[in-house]
């Protein structure tokens, strides 16, 4: 169960930056948006899974996400159809993707 707030469960925010190698934004664009629509078809605890590309630098980019609670987050990361996806980003990816959770207010 997801954290509460007066007894409500608390939706939550995550917010990862990725670095890009050089000459591989397009091929992760495209895996992202198979990645993106398979989220909407499969994670009904999901409110929101956007990628950003950064102004001016064609390598960095955001992927905002929403959660209806800690379980939903748990689902999308334990995803079956994340499993899939991950081994064909992982070699476009430059470095860590930085990973910060938030709770709503």
């Amino acid at each position: 169960m997801g954290r509460t707030n007066c007894g409500e469960t608390m939706t939550l925010g995550v917010i990862a930056t990725v670095r890009i190698k050089d000459g591989q934004g397009k091929a992760f664009e495209t895996i992202f948006a198979e990645q993106a629509a398979n989220v909407k078809a499969n994670e009904p605890g999901n409110l929101l899974y956007k990628l950003f590309r950064a102004r001016g630098a064609a390598d960095q980019y955001v992927v905002m996400e929403m959660y209806t609670d800690e379980t939903a987050f748990e689902a999308h990361r334990n995803g079956a159809h994340m499993a899939l996806t991950r081994p064909r980003t992982a070699p476009l990816v430059e470095g860590k993707t930085g990973v910060t959770i938030y709770d709503a207010v």
